[in-house]
């Protein structure tokens, strides 16, 4: 909308200011340099002196607010030795701008009420409307709600009495903002109307559909999903003939997501699909992620399930690709970091230890001296001592810093590997839906099934304080618990008895005991209970003085042990647990005794350190 950031002495002169700074590019500096060499050769009475001035400080402001503040200030005092009010309220407000802009916000509004003040003095009302549009935005920074209101009301009667429209849609749009944040919902949908009206009256359509699609973003928010879809309509038939597509993919994308939520599922897979589009071939990554994730599950829900697997795998590599992405800058920055903090480290150790020879060489030379002087030598380096001591100390705390941010990073990865799990465990059910063959989707589910006790070790991971080992009792428990669950298994019909003590195994072991665990639980939950009986699950896992002993037991219908004992009676589940239990180096047998056992004697494991 229109940029609140100029000072404005009349409508036509500071729109065509607005046009040159938004030209403003890479000639800036170059621009800079040459009314610079203007300036210097004009005399120092020239009232020309602060037209040039004012150039050069408005060129600065946006990339470079403390040079443009020492421009500022010297406009100021030619306004003072010109003694013209005009030009010092215009100063004014050109100083609360940079000021603003410099993150100095107290320093702006006093600036921004002085200029008030002379304006209102010379009865500018022009300048005075747009003073007031800026404290009423510095107000809504601030958190100064109320006293936003205010200034943008003062703002747009002042414009509405010059009768300058656009600039008073303008400001309502700032307004709406404000009350949407107060919850005044009703008053924020009127001002955004009465917006999009006058800026489409003036003629300022593509301003008008920004509108529209701002007021739709507050629906979208508010759950007034028919409302945001029909605003996103006529915003995007503001914008049609309107070649850019940052503003395009996202009127779209709201139009899109507003259909999604009203279960409008054609009309959501066309706009999305054109979304998605514009968001590809403009490079928009995040939008790509976005709109491929709502798309695969618009087409899951309108039963395309080939469709919705393409968008979800669509998600998957551009989430993938950010995630990467950041984390490669966040590992990048880290390294770069730790890399300097373990150098400043070393730089203090070896001045310390230099500085301590040179001080021993000092006192054994004062030490010949006299007396007088070896005491003197020895408080000095009693005061150097103290100063390399805590040199050394502040050492060690950024070496442990960069060691904690490390550990953060680690707890971030294991985050990371537990989603894309999750992922692959989606895209495993989405794949078992449209399998018929029952083996086939048993063996579809059981990979699944594998894939939640290897994303569980992933989520206890960051979840837990130590980032180095699992607990094993919590993991036990939610393991057996959860695949009672995703069997469809009612939980009061097998009970479940754990007796895991407190133990904490590092990720390499837990992972092979959790998949081991993982076949055992689903074949006595397979096999077991046939027909819905009840029955009773026991987990047990000891840590003892020859090893770790691993024992799971059911009381159910048991079966023939001679035929899983045998050299091809396994199936890939007991060929793996097999695989797994050479891995840890353990004993494994299988007794049938009023249900079945299967107990592992296991050497080859780690504690969590």
């Amino acid at each position: 909308m229109m940029s609140r950031l100029l000072t404005r002495p009349s409508v036509r002169a500071w729109r065509r200011l607005l046009l040159v700074l938004l030209l403003t590019g890479p000639a800036a500096h170059g621009q800079v340099d040459s009314l610079v060499h203007v300036l210097e050769r004009m005399a120092p009475g020239d009232t020309g002196r602060f037209k040039v001035m004012n150039r050069i400080a408005r060129k600065l402001m946006m990339n470079q607010p403390d040079s443009a503040l020492t421009w500022g200030n010297m406009l100021l005092e030619q306004a003072r030795k010109e003694e013209r009010t005009d030009r010092l309220a215009v100063t004014e407000n050109l100083l609360g701008t940079i000021q603003e802009l410099a993150g100095r916000r107290l320093e702006a509004l006093a600036h921004f009420q002085e200029g008030l003040r002379l304006s209102q003095q010379l009865d500018r009302m022009d300048l005075e409307a747009l003073i007031h549009g800026n404290i009423a935005h510095l107000h809504a920074v601030n958190g100064d709600l109320d006293a936003a209101v205010h200034s943008y009301r003062r703002s747009i009667a002042s414009y509405q009495q010059l009768k300058d429209e656009a600039w008073a849609a303008g400001m309502m749009d700032g307004l709406a903002n404000v009350y949407a944040r107060k919850g005044a919902l009703d008053s924020a949908d009127q001002l955004y109307e009465r917006a999009a009206e006058v800026l489409v009256r003036v003629g300022s359509t593509r301003h008008a559909a920004l509108s529209r699609h701002a007021h739709a973003q507050l629906c979208m928010q508010t759950s007034r999903y028919e409302m945001a879809r029909r605003l996103e309509r006529e915003a995007l038939a503001m914008i049609w003939d309107w070649d850019n597509d940052n503003i395009r993919c996202k009127i779209l994308g709201g139009l899109f997501e507003s259909l999604y939520q009203l279960d409008s599922l054609p009309q959501a897979i066309r706009y999305g699909g054109q979304a998605l589009a514009i968001a590809e071939r403009a490079g928009y990554r995040a939008q790509v992620a976005d709109y491929s994730g709502i798309l695969s599950r618009v087409f899951e829900r309108s039963g395309q399930p080939d469709s919705a697997l393409f968008h979800l795998q669509k998600h998957i590599a551009a989430k993938t690709e950010i995630d990467s992405k950041e984390r490669k800058r966040a590992m990048d920055e880290l390294q770069v970091r730790f890399e300097s903090e373990r150098k400043d480290a070393e730089l203090a150790l070896n001045r310390a230890t230099m500085e301590r020879r040179s001080l021993v060489m000092k006192m054994l030379v004062g030490g010949a001296i006299g007396l007088l002087i070896a005491l003197l030598f020895f408080w000095r380096a009693f005061g150097e001592r103290q100063r390399m001591t805590e040199e050394l100390a502040s050492a060690n705390e950024r070496m442990a810093r960069a060691l904690s941010d490390k550990e953060l990073l680690l707890r971030e990865i294991h985050h990371r590997v537990k989603n894309n799990l999750q992922m692959v465990g989606s895209l495993l059910r989405m794949q078992g839906r449209g399998i018929q063959d029952p083996v086939a989707r048993d063996a579809v589910r059981d990979s699944q099934d594998r894939v939640r006790s290897m994303a569980l070790i992933h989520q206890d991971l960051y979840q837990e304080d130590d980032v180095r080992g699992i607990d094993m009792p919590s993991y036990v428990d939610k393991l057996a618990r959860g695949l009672i669950k995703s069997h469809g298994i009612d939980p009061g019909r097998i009970a479940i008895d754990l007796a895991v003590p407190p133990l904490r195994l590092d990720v390499d072991t837990a992972i092979p005991i959790g998949l081991i665990l993982n076949e055992l639980i689903v074949n006595a939950l397979k096999h077991a209970f046939p027909d819905g009986r009840s029955g009773l699950l026991r987990i047990s896992l000891q840590h003892q003085v020859d090893g770790l002993h691993l024992e799971v037991s059911d009381d159910g219908i048991g079966y023939s042990v001679a035929a899983v004992n045998s050299e091809g009676g396994a199936g890939f589940g007991l060929g793996m647990l097999r695989t797994f239990a050479e891995k840890l180096q353990a004993e494994h047998e299988m007794v049938e005794d009023q249900g079945t056992t299967v107990r592992l004697h296991i050497r080859n494991y780690k504690l969590a350190g």
